[in-house]
């Protein structure tokens, strides 16, 4: 169970293999995403659809796909990927290839590691649903895995450190901030819409005190490796950056949160600029 302040319920749906194995050729399989989410038998629960969500963002990531935005947005705000029958093509034809080619020194070797064992940084990976109520904080993380989310309801925001990952080790372990000297950058995560944390990205994520929280479909290793108290970066307040952008969500002035963009400084930078 991750380390959060306020109502976080998970639910559990087996993980992706108890040992070290080679992933499935049919990984993962839509019915997997139907079953958790209860999506009926209509146009959009077909099984390739969900399977080719999945593997986009993964390659989308992990920079083996050509970039664009295929997302549609829908009457309520919401998005959908939409895909022309090419692009699922692509999609599917590149998954293979990247697999088939797990040893190429182009394939990120956490993806390439990930395809030789279903395991990520030697920990298993598992599927979960995760509600979160509203004003979740999840406490200051990296991530000690991959893991993919994909956002059924609602919105959840972050403040993300900028730049490259940090070496995280399997056992569950956060890296100390103390010294760290990096930017923050806010952002949101909108209900339809694909994320991929890559091990050793570092956050704080959180559903506005204003909202009514989200569900989230997560494959992740069933924990977080937490920044211990103490360890939290001295050039940037991370909570208090959260609770800034909460306060920001909470204004009703009609901006949509993906339109809001606010990077978070180190003091010795907002220093420089300021004297400039």
């Amino acid at each position: 169970m991750p380390a959060a302040k306020g109502k976080v319920e998970i639910e559990h749906h087996g993980k992706i293999a108890d040992e070290q194995t080679p992933l499935p050729m049919d990984w993962p399989r839509g019915e997997i995403f139907m079953n958790m989410m209860t999506i009926p038998s209509e146009s959009q629960a077909d099984q390739e659809y969900w399977q080719s969500c999945a593997r986009w963002a993964l390659l989308q990531k992990y920079g083996l796909l050509e970039k664009y935005d295929p997302y549609v947005v829908q009457e309520d705000g919401s998005r959908k990927l939409v895909f022309s029958s090419e692009q699922m093509q692509q999609i599917q034809s590149k998954w293979q290839e990247a697999r088939s080619e797990g040893g190429n020194a182009t394939i990120p070797k956490e993806l390439s590691d990930f395809f030789k064992t279903s395991f990520s940084n030697d920990r298993p990976l598992q599927w979960s649903l995760m509600d979160c109520g509203p004003a979740s904080q999840f406490h200051l993380h990296a991530h000690p895995n991959i893991e993919l989310v994909y956002c059924v309801r609602g919105e959840l925001h972050e403040v993300r450190m900028d730049g490259d990952a940090y070496d995280v080790s399997s056992n569950g372990k956060g890296p100390s901030l103390v010294d760290c000297t990096r930017s923050w950058s806010f952002a949101t995560l909108r209900q339809g819409c694909w994320l991929v944390n890559e091990v050793g990205s570092i956050h704080k994520s959180f559903t506005a005190t204003s909202s009514k929280g989200c569900t989230l479909l997560v494959l992740w290793g069933g924990g977080h490796a937490d920044v211990a108290e103490g360890e939290e970066p001295r050039a940037v307040d991370v909570p208090g950056a959260v609770n800034q952008m909460d306060s920001k969500l909470d204004c009703n002035c009609g901006t949509a949160a993906t339109e809001i963009q606010e990077t978070f400084l180190p003091e010795s930078e907002k220093d420089s600029s300021s004297s400039d």
